[in-house]
């Protein structure tokens, strides 16, 4: 929901609707949970954010994170605990704070205090998190050094490396390189890379390099994973940049990049407001088809759907012109002309070629091969195609 309010710059209206929607959801979760709804008011909210900094920033603190982290507990609950401990000294749930947080940017999104503070709790907390990690001791005959690496500690390795190089010491040094070198610090950012493998999620370093050389084919079918890799390739890029003196011309670019979108999400607004102005009833009719659509989607199976995906991506990339990238409207217009049967035909194409049906289609077709393996190995296979 904190993206609400970028992506509705000035639209008071969309924003107001947004925290009464906030409100709605926090009321109806305290009476499913028979309790008293318990809210953290703006004043409450800023002294818990400087508590908890206080918290992390005292040597206490730190050294409980370390514990925690030598305990292997994991990278968002060491913080959580801490979080935990000055709720409760203030007199509010655990439920309290994590709902005054999700809501901080939805319900103050013009109070600079608020933002300024929840943006230095994060920083703060980034930090306390990565330095914690990095002074415990790691015990190397306890680090993963076969086997996979599960999608989630590498989301938390590439959490740890992106907060590291934010870190006002390690810009330093990097600059220091350069300007000593006069070449890229490139080299040392993947020496830090390496260290936080083990600092970070207990993986032996040479291993961790090895096991992620293939992570774009690994994340071509899990978009959040992709999107994570590929912010955490722009962040390494980013943090070589700054140390090699171009992070004026790197904010200029970014600032560039967000009226940008900005300015693109504002024209899908309008867009999207005169689509349903002018197409309400087609899209009610296709929101309509979507149960039948996805009831049709589990039932096919793999050979089905490719048949079936061949044949419709030429129907309707010369009916609609998909190849061509036309105008939403004519797009809509040009469905608007469809049959019910073809427009459900249309619903099933485009869920098909969705990433969870291409994921789901892949986890089929890996099942039937390791099927057929299986009885090739015990003599079932068609002819040539045993061991070989």
């Amino acid at each position: 929901m904190r993206w609400v309010p970028r992506h509705f710059p000035g639209d008071s209206e969309v924003v107001s609707s947004m925290q009464e929607f906030m409100r709605t959801c926090r009321d109806v979760h305290n009476i499913v949970m028979r309790r008293a709804p318990i809210e953290m008011d703006r004043d409450a909210l800023l002294a818990f954010l400087s508590g908890v900094k206080e918290r992390i920033a005292a040597d206490e603190g730190k050294e409980e994170m370390v514990q925690l982290f030598e305990r292997g507990t994991k990278m968002h609950l060491a913080l959580h605990q801490l979080q935990v401990k000055e709720l409760k000294e203030r007199g509010f749930s655990e439920d309290a704070g994590k709902d005054a947080l999700a809501r901080a940017s939805v319900m103050y999104p013009d109070d600079k205090e608020v933002m300024d503070a929840v943006k230095d709790f994060e920083a703060k907390s980034q930090r306390a998190i990565v330095m914690a990690m990095r002074a415990r001791n790691v015990n190397r005959d306890a680090l993963q050094t076969s086997g996979e690496i599960d999608d989630e500690r590498i989301l938390t390795w590439f959490s740890s490396c992106n907060w590291l190089m934010d870190q006002e010491e390690i810009k330093t040094e990097l600059k220091s390189i350069f300007e000593t070198s006069g070449k890229p610090p490139a080299e040392r950012i993947c020496d830090l890379q390496r260290e936080m493998f083990e600092y970070a999620i207990n993986v032996e370093r040479e291993f961790g390099c090895t096991a992620l050389n293939n992570l774009e084919q690994r994340f071509k079918m899990k978009p959040e994973c992709m999107q994570s890799f590929q912010f955490f390739l722009h962040r390494q890029n980013r943090a070589c940049q700054i140390a090699m003196g171009k992070e004026e011309e790197l904010l200029k670019a970014e600032a560039e990049e967000r009226e940008r979108r900005a300015r693109q999400m504002r024209l899908q607004q309008l867009q999207a407001k005169a689509m349903m102005e002018e197409h309400g009833a087609l899209m009610d009719k296709m929101e309509a088809l979507q149960p039948k659509v996805m009831e049709r989607v589990q039932q096919m199976s793999v050979d089905e759907r490719k048949s079936f995906a061949r044949r419709a991506l030429r129907e309707f990339a010369t009916v609609l012109k998909v190849k061509n990238n036309i105008d939403p409207a004519e797009k809509m217009a040009k469905l608007g002309q469809l049959s019910d049967e073809k427009l459900e035909e249309f619903l099933l194409l485009q869920t098909l070629m969705g990433p969870a049906a291409r994921a789901l289609m892949q986890q089929q077709q890996q099942h039937q091969q390791q099927h057929a393996a299986h009885g090739r190995l015990h003599g079932h296979g068609p002819p040539g195609q045993g061991h070989r």
